[in-house]
């Protein structure tokens, strides 16, 4: 199993996998792409390597813009720009109301 930290060069993460699945304990850093490969090994030797996987590290969002509010009949309809997105899809919105007295 390898990995490319964005420098173009593949780095060894580890080579006595037995599993197919691994989990890396490298430190991931918020906001950037890493790629993986991985190789098959036997008592021959090892295959060519995977093709690559890109994989985003997701960063939390900016704060979205103040909510701008306008009244419908008897509704009010509240609106925004959303925020900077770290990268990855935003995948809802939450929304506070307070009694503007209490």
């Amino acid at each position: 199993m390898s990995y490319d930290q964005g420098m173009n060069q593949f780095i060894v993460l580890d080579s006595k996998v037995t599993l197919r699945s691994y989990t890396t304990t490298v430190p991931i850093l918020a906001g950037q792409t890493y790629k993986f490969k991985v190789e098959a090994r036997n008592e021959v030797g090892y295959s060519s390597a995977s093709e690559e996987i890109s994989i985003l590290a997701a960063t939390i969002p900016v704060v979205p813009t103040a909510p701008v509010t306008t009244i419908n009949g008897e509704n009010v309809v509240i609106t925004w720009l959303a925020p900077y997105n770290g990268g990855t899809s935003i995948t809802g919105y939450t929304i506070n109301i307070k009694r503007a007295d209490g």
